[in-house]
């Protein structure tokens, strides 16, 4: 089982998207899950270590997904 975090990108390669990838344990039931960021609402403050990106925060993959 493994946690990790990564970005998706734009066809430029700006990020759009923090994504947290988790497989320890579950959420409403999937394991594994993710928590999709979208970084065009939110700052670097909110995703940074202690970050407060919750309000953010998805629990499935965003509608605008490509």
């Amino acid at each position: 089982m493994k946690d990790y975090d990564f970005y998706e990108r734009d066809s430029s390669g700006r990020p759009i998207y923090f994504v947290q990838h988790h497989e320890s344990h579950s959420h409403n039931g999937m394991c594994p899950h993710e928590h999709w960021i979208d970084l065009r609402e939110a700052d670097i403050q909110s995703i940074s270590k202690h970050g407060n990106f919750n309000q953010y925060r998805q629990d499935v993959r965003p509608a605008d997904w490509a």
